[in-house]
């Protein structure tokens, strides 16, 4: 909050703008390793039965992971890094910190696993076909490397844990939700293999072979049905008591029909995630042969959907922090936070140029402010907008809501004092159309 400026996208606000690329990149990241295994167990397949037919689809499906994984996979990491760069810095600066070497052994790991990915396509029919098969089970290995080491990084800043109190980078890495967060991701892929293998079969022209071949890839979804719920228990168990409540609350919910957004998510993930499994099983399962190429598609995009909801809630169940109970979304430690009112934001904020409010210029620190402390997840006039989230208040409340923040325990407390937080609440005011406070009137 203190050491950079910040990014201003205006309408869309940085949180769409890190999600949108967020979801299509874990999407495609987590297919690239539960791709790598379909390759590697159906290679072993065929070579065991000599079934060149089946040999003959593998070679073309690999072309089509190659660019998909490669290329597109590797420039959505690169949209993340840009994205969160730029919208939380000091969330991504602690993150590097404390995983350092984590980090440079994940880059290290996905170039191998590009490199072995170009040599398994670009080596079909030029090396013996059990070194090709050695050669699809060591991406296999290197790719689900990537995700152990990623995954702790990841839940790491939902569930610190010990880490909080003793700084031990291990406490950091093998937090409470590392292992559920393993196994739930790792059926995750196995079912994006499942997916993408569908829509591909389904374009094979041989009708025997893409009977064959649905009805396989469709196998791939099943475990993971059965095996999630489980899973996700497991996961739920590992949460910080506040964050469990919330979605326990949640669900509760349901029932009452009071629908949060965070029970809205929990409803599409699970009436997406059925969909998905009833559509596979009916159709690439049962009747391969009446399954179209544009029934892949759409329990590909029902898929996307899933991913989407699925990282929004875990963002969600993070808020305020980027870090829990660490730091803030906005880029204030806890412990800086916890003398907020005294903290003196013009004061120690170099990016705001005025240091003293007068009745001229307190509309226009207000916005200052409000790029400070609020735009990490809110914007004037778009997504999640003060226009619709402060409509019909009037600049008193807007002012006893910022000195109440703290005990919403849903944004992050005011870091300043009585004179800032009635600018913010004056610039608030003044995007939303609240009539004068009686403060405000007095000094006109």
């Amino acid at each position: 909050m203190l050491e950079f400026p910040v990014w201003n996208v205006h309408a869309a606000g940085g949180g769409w703008i890190i999600g949108s690329i967020a979801i299509v990149h874990v999407f495609v990241a987590q297919f690239a390793i539960g791709g790598g295994l379909y390759l590697a167990v159906t290679e072993t397949w065929a070579l065991r039965r000599n079934d060149q037919a089946v040999l003959g689809f593998l070679r073309g499906y690999s072309n089509f992971f190659m660019l998909l994984t490669t290329v597109f996979g590797a420039l959505g990491g690169v949209g993340i890094w840009f994205a969160i760069g730029n919208v939380n810095p000091t969330g991504i600066s602690a993150l590097i910190h404390n995983f350092m070497f984590f980090w440079a052994i994940e880059w290290v790991v996905f170039l191998v696993e590009i490199a072995i990915a170009f040599f398994y396509y670009y080596s079909w029919g030029k090396v013996s076909p059990q070194f090709h098969l050695q050669l699809a089970w060591l991406y296999w290995g290197i790719a689900y490397l990537s995700l152990v080491i990623i995954n702790g990084i990841l839940t790491f800043m939902l569930t610190p844990g010990d880490w909080i109190h003793t700084r031990n980078i291990w406490d950091a890495f093998f937090n409470p939700s590392y292992f559920p967060s393993v196994v739930v991701r790792t059926a995750i892929t196995c079912s994006l293999a499942g997916l993408f293998s569908i829509v591909t079969c389904a374009r094979i022209k041989e009708e025997g072979l893409r009977v064959r071949m649905l009805h396989y890839s469709a196998k791939w979804l099943m475990p993971s049905f059965f095996l999630l719920p489980i899973c996700l228990y497991w996961f739920f168990t590992t949460l910080p008591p506040t964050v469990a409540a919330l979605v326990e609350n949640g669900i509760a919910n349901i029932g009452a029909g009071n629908l949060s957004v965070l029970t809205r998510l929990l409803l599409l993930i699970m009436l997406l995630s059925v969909t998905i499994y009833v559509v596979s099983l009916l159709g690439p399962f049962f009747n391969p042969r009446s399954f179209t190429f544009s029934f892949g598609l759409a329990i590909l995009a029902l898929g996307l959907a899933v991913t989407g909801a699925t990282e929004s809630v875990r963002e969600m169940l993070r808020k305020p922090y980027v870090i829990y109970d660490y730091l803030y979304v906005n880029g204030t430690l806890k412990t800086v936070a916890a003398d907020s009112t005294r903290y003196g934001l013009l004061r120690q904020n170099k990016w705001i140029p005025e240091k003293t409010i007068t009745d001229q210029n307190r509309v226009a620190i207000g916005e200052q402010l409000f790029r400070v402390q609020c735009l990490s997840c809110h914007t004037p006039s778009g997504y999640r907008s003060m226009k619709d989230l402060a409509h019909g208040w009037d600049r008193d409340f807007i002012f006893n809501r910022l000195i109440s923040l703290p005990a919403t325990n849903l944004m992050p407390p005011f870091m300043g004092d009585e004179a800032e937080r009635r600018a913010l609440a004056e610039y608030i005011g003044d995007v939303v159309g609240a009539p004068p406070s009686e403060l405000t009137a007095a000094n006109r």
